[in-house]
């Protein structure tokens, strides 16, 4: 059987036009974005990668982006659902060269300038509406008093990672200055696309598994992720003070 008669089955638009595009593309659970070895883009004429995070799905992914300036560079980092679409539709003419603008989607100009909009939801689960972070660290946070097979990514800065769809995880800094992270997804507290999404970001997140819910406390968790905490923090000169959780103390 030639290829040309072969039957088109089990066709992925989306990685099919990645390859297309010559882009280099990085794939793991955590990667430093910083990096990541961009290559040029005649698309938009600049030094770009992909990221498929392993826990990604199919509905989003990554592109990393060179920009000069000046003889600098500054590197930006974009989540996009372009899996999803080129999946959906199977034409990169529709898609790119479509002259249709979804206005009531771009917001305002203080959208793309770093600037946005807070708005309120619950604790632990507010939104952050904008097109554009220039510096993670500059975000307001609020206050949030309730907190609540192993894959271990030993993050820093510049670090990006993504647990698959319903799988169990934590965050840990290990280190006695403050940390932050920027999550994004597909769908939103707006839009949240799927049913599972749904239920995730209304409730499900911050409720206990013994509730019903999605969240392992402290006290319920694995005497190893304990383990694994206290050995890292000690290394790094840190007292954990959570005794009452079964996680050791020094």
């Amino acid at each position: 059987m030639t290829e040309s008669s072969a039957p088109n089955l089990m066709r992925e638009p989306y990685l099919e036009w990645v390859r297309r595009e010559g882009l280099p593309v990085v794939e793991d659970f955590g990667v430093d974005l910083f990096a990541v070895q961009p290559k040029p883009w005649a698309r938009y004429e600049v030094d770009g990668a992909a990221v498929h995070l392993k826990g990604r799905g199919d509905f989003i992914s990554m592109f990393v982006l060179e920009l000069a300036a000046g003889g600098a560079s500054a590197r930006m980092v974009c989540t996009t659902s372009l899996p999803a679409v080129l999946n959906m539709f199977h034409n990169p003419d529709f898609v790119f060269n479509n002259p249709w603008d979804f206005n009531e989607r771009m917001g305002g100009d203080k959208y793309f300038s770093g600037e946005g909009d807070f708005i309120p939801i619950r604790p632990g689960n507010h939104m952050w509406e904008t097109n554009f972070v220039p510096d993670l660290g500059a975000i307001e946070l609020k206050e949030w008093a309730d907190r609540g097979a192993l894959v271990r990514v030993d993050w820093k800065h510049g670090t990006v990672f993504a647990p698959p769809d319903q799988m169990f995880h934590q965050h840990f800094n290990t280190n006695s200055t403050p940390a932050r992270y920027l999550a994004t997804a597909f769908g939103s507290l707006r839009y949240p696309f799927t049913e599972s999404k749904r239920k995730s970001l209304f409730g499900g997140v911050s409720t206990s598994v013994k509730l019903g819910g999605a969240q392992i406390e402290y006290e319920d968790q694995s005497p190893r992720i304990a383990q694994l905490y206290e050995e890292a923090t000690r290394k790094n000169g840190v007292e954990v003070r959570m005794s009452q959780f079964a996680i050791p103390r020094r």
